[in-house]
């Protein structure tokens, strides 16, 4: 006690009566479950506003016996679930520790207190799938949004050759336009549709059409 005496002496009587009464209603929390670990991180972070960092470190661990840890994901759970006490009962504390992690999508948060308010009870492994479900669904999005920015780019590419095309044809004879039609069908592998085509043959037969007769 005499550690906390000396860290502590400067504070106000205030101050030492509200910490008394938080360390009360933590001790009553942490005989609880999910709705307890929620409501012990909303005390702990009053603590934490009224002590600073440092101070509640030594604060909590000569109270409660409690890791810096575990203060932290009791705080975290708070910050998370801390409107949400309703949906809580059903959840147990590795779960609850789980979603509160800032790695966890809002949208598994989500789909959890969804599942555990109809009365489905799910398990640590259940809501890990779930998060990688999620992950592997927003790495294939990804990949979708990478695939059209580049055919939007080969588009534009394209475009910008047969706009050349046009204007080195435009004062060539018919016959040397013929050719170079011929060549450039024989040159496509892959058929990218500039903007404004329906069609590879499409364009390469509008530019053909700008060839002197």
């Amino acid at each position: 006690m005499g550690e906390l005496d000396n860290l502590f002496s400067d504070l106000t009587p205030e101050t030492v009566q509200e910490l008394s009464l938080i360390e009360e209603r933590v001790k009553i929390h942490l005989k609880h479950t999910a709705e307890g670990i929620v409501a012990t991180g909303g005390e702990l972070l009053k603590a934490k506003e009224r002590l600073g960092h440092g101070r509640f470190l030594s604060w909590v661990k000569v109270k409660f016996e409690m890791s810096n840890q575990s203060a932290l994901r009791c705080m975290q759970v708070y910050e998370r679930f801390g409107d949400k006490n309703n949906n809580l009962l059903n959840l147990g504390t590795s779960v609850l520790y789980l979603l509160s992690e800032r790695s966890t999508p809002d949208e598994v948060v989500n789909e959890v207190l969804t599942r555990t308010e109809a009365g489905e009870t799910l398990t640590v492994e259940q809501v890990r799938s779930l998060k990688m479900q999620l992950k592997a669904k927003e790495a294939v999005a990804k990949q979708e949004l990478e695939r059209a920015e580049k055919f939007k780019s080969e588009n534009y590419q394209l475009l910008d050759s047969v706009a050349d095309l046009k204007s080195k044809l435009a004062e060539q004879p018919k016959e040397v336009v013929k050719e170079v039609v011929r060549e450039v069908k024989v040159e496509v592998v892959k058929e990218v549709i500039p903007e404004g085509y329906t069609s590879v043959e499409q364009a390469i037969a509008e530019v053909s059409g700008f060839g002197r007769r």
